[in-house]
């Protein structure tokens, strides 16, 4: 899985661009870097990212959470255990390799629900135009649904790996023309 988990990750110094960006505004780097399977991957996550791309390859299979299908796009990300402990006001690193973006959005709003379930609510933005977002994690799974500019994403994962897929790529053999219920006679 690499050397260095995300909650290892250097934070960068006051005062550099990334503290001074909009939220969610794409964080600077040299470019990014293009690995073999094609998926542009962002710059190195902040220390308070919220996932990174991982290579399926490196990690137990074993650990790699189910999905119902097999999604189009779809890129294995491992979680920070910092989104557990996330509160109202703070910058966060989002970021989706599938469209080479990383977005540093505040989190507006904390509900906390029944057990240890969290949801961080917010907006992303870009060119000015607000994309919401909201993540919940939980004891045993973490889901996240982000919207940007290039349409909507869709996190389902377990609370170390997750799998980041494009929603419109979803679902992909459901007719969704035909009914979805049965009314018995």
């Amino acid at each position: 899985m690499g050397d260095r988990g995300l909650d290892d990750a250097a934070r960068e110094p006051a005062g550099t661009a990334v503290d001074r960006l909009d939220p969610a505004t794409p964080v600077p780097g040299s470019g990014p870097e293009v690995p073999s399977r094609g998926v542009a991957m962002p710059p190195a996550p902040s220390a308070n990212a919220g996932w990174r791309p991982v290579d399926a390859a490196s990690v137990d299979p074993a650990s790699i959470p189910s999905y119902k299908e097999t999604v189009e796009s779809a890129v294995l990300v491992e979680l920070s255990a910092a989104m557990w402990s996330w509160s109202v006001g703070e910058r966060v690193t989002l970021s989706v390799p599938q469209i080479g973006a990383t977005y540093t959005p505040l989190i507006d709003r904390v509900e906390t629900g029944l057990g240890t379930n969290r949801s961080y609510v917010g907006r992303l933005f870009d060119n000015d135009l607000p994309y919401s977002f909201i993540i919940t994690v939980g004891e045993r799974n973490a889901f996240a649904n982000l919207s940007t500019p290039q349409g909507a994403f869709e996190l389902v994962g377990n609370t170390r790996l997750a799998w980041l897929m494009p929603m419109a790529n979803m679902d992909q053999h459901v007719d969704y023309s035909q009914p979805d219920f049965f009314i018995p006679e």
